[in-house]
């Protein structure tokens, strides 16, 4: 029959508490909300319909339907009604649900009656955002936050003045989350922003990580971010990045001086007995949704030209995986960009039709 099957394990024991099958073709296991009294787990469907089970029990509770889409019977209008994003209200009477058109809809659990977000960034806008809705945060009963593959964070009043405020997240953001000292962390794939709340404004880019992020921890004054080869720490005041002890990704030894990569992909040269970084960093290719997994880094020097190639395997909506590989240049000595191409793992250029983000030239 296939499908997936979602488990509720006891928080203290790990043991399993329950465990309801869902049919592949109507059901995925991401999204997933629970409310906040934590008896209510909302499941995003296949068709734009959002499933409500006991968090108690596992067992049916409700099925919200998509208004447009309840009798949609060629399901053309399934992939952009999908569900990509949900939020409880801090009261659990609104459900918020973000979808892979970039809409964001906001459902009454108590009367089912359906608001849409729209205007966003751009008053023309019929959705709220121009990509897959990402990610979802009620900050308050009188404000939702939502992100989106359009590289947009939009803070929305939900009671009048409804003036949404917006800011530019370059690389987007896959979560959004809360922080104590009025911060709204903004979480991506490889990079991630840090916000001041309730202004909207940023205070710093944690960007970029060497491969996607894994884990993240917070203190009372530290935020940390952990990728696959290291975890770099910022003051959660300053934002301010703090010494690093991890190992370079790689090393390369010309005449004279020592060139590194670090773990914050920056471009190192030291030589004379001083350290200058070149511009931009060393990102490794990714996919539209930000996803690739590093192979490695390599850096060479041949012809006045210093290059450093970032190598990534990428899952393309065409074949599969493959490895692509950026390669940045800049002239040797001088340090001056040259410029970067994003090449497939057979040596040709990349082209206008692959899905892999052809490699950045500016600070993500």
């Amino acid at each position: 029959m296939g499908g997936s099957t979602l488990v509720a394990l006891d928080a203290n024991t790990l043991k399993a508490r329950w465990h309801v099958q869902l049919s592949a073709a109507a059901w995925s296991l991401e999204p997933l909300a629970l409310s906040p009294n934590g008896q209510h787990l909302a499941v995003a469907g296949q068709n734009g319909a959002v499933r409500l089970l006991s968090a108690q029990s596992g067992r049916w509770v409700n099925t919200l339907q998509h208004p447009f889409y309840r009798d949609q019977k060629d399901g053309s209008g399934d992939f952009f009604a999908t569900p990509t994003a949900l939020a409880f209200s801090p009261d659990g009477r609104t459900l918020a649900i973000g979808s892979r058109g970039g809409g964001v809809r906001l459902r009454s659990l108590a009367n089912g009656q359906e608001r849409q977000l729209s205007g966003g960034c751009t008053a023309a806008r019929t959705a709220a955002h121009l990509g897959p809705v990402r990610g979802l945060l009620f900050t308050d009963a009188g404000t939702l936050v939502s992100t989106a593959n359009d590289e947009q964070l939009v803070a929305w009043p939900l009671r009048p003045p409804r003036q949404a405020r917006c800011l530019s997240l370059p690389g987007g953001a896959t979560s959004l989350h809360l922080l104590p000292q009025g911060r709204l962390l903004a979480l991506g794939v490889t990079s991630s922003t840090l916000l001041h709340w309730p202004e909207v404004t940023r205070l710093a880019r944690l960007a970029p990580l060497g491969s996607a992020l894994v884990r993240w921890q917070i203190t009372d004054t530290t935020l940390a971010l952990s990728d696959q080869h290291s975890t770099r720490r910022w003051g959660l005041l300053s934002a301010a990045p703090l010494p690093s002890t991890a190992l370079p990704l790689a090393t390369f030894h010309p005449t004279g001086a020592t060139v590194t990569i670090g773990d914050d992909l920056r471009v190192r040269v030291k030589a004379a007995g001083h350290t200058r970084v070149l511009w931009p960093p060393a990102v490794a290719p990714a996919n539209l949704d930000g996803l690739g997994v590093p192979v490695g880094w390599q850096v060479r020097l041949k012809g006045g030209q210093l290059t450093v190639s970032a190598t990534s395997n990428v899952r393309t909506m065409t074949n599969g995986t493959t490895d692509f590989t950026n390669n940045y240049v800049w002239a040797w000595p001088s340090g001056r960009f040259l410029g970067c191409r994003t090449l497939h793992g057979d040596g040709d250029n990349l082209s206008i039709a692959s899905l892999p983000v052809p490699c950045r030239t500016r600070e993500p």
